[in-house]
């Protein structure tokens, strides 16, 4: 992609205001980090997928955001029985059981789909998980 010098000020203006959300977040503690960095990821899934549908593919972006939260709140659950004080081992565990499901999922509703690229669309629904939410759901667990 070339350097569009009429987009470049408008650009620049939304990542200078994305700079000082994200400083924002940062001084003001945890929780507000983990709420931005939880939004971000769910745009930015709900981009991927938009992306993904004009290479002809059709993601399962229901079952996917709902996955993509799974995964989101299983990693940030040890933060958060340190900052609310609590044991949360059983909801770990249900959402670890869910986490494991999330391919058997996809083809259980890959098999009553009448699209004709199944496969495709699979594929597009797991890397839209490990392409956007994975990286966003690590940054919590940074100390």
């Amino acid at each position: 992609m070339a350097l569009n010098l009429k987009t470049l000020g408008t650009r620049s203006a939304s990542a200078a205001v994305f700079v000082i959300v994200l400083l924002s977040a940062v001084a003001y503690g945890y929780a507000s980090c983990l709420l931005l960095f939880f939004l971000v990821a769910l745009l930015g899934l709900n981009e991927y997928y938009r992306l993904s549908e004009k290479l002809n593919a059709a993601p399962y972006k229901l079952v996917g955001t709902a996955f993509g939260i799974t995964l989101f709140a299983w990693f940030s659950l040890p933060a958060l029985q340190i900052w609310l004080h609590m044991d949360l081992t059983g909801l770990g565990r249900a959402l670890a059981g869910a986490l494991l499901l999330c391919p058997f999922v996809f083809l259980l509703i890959a098999l009553f789909s009448d699209h004709p690229s199944n496969l495709w669309n699979i594929l597009h629904s797991l890397l839209g998980l490990l392409y956007v939410v994975l990286p966003f759901s690590l940054l919590i667990i940074i100390p």
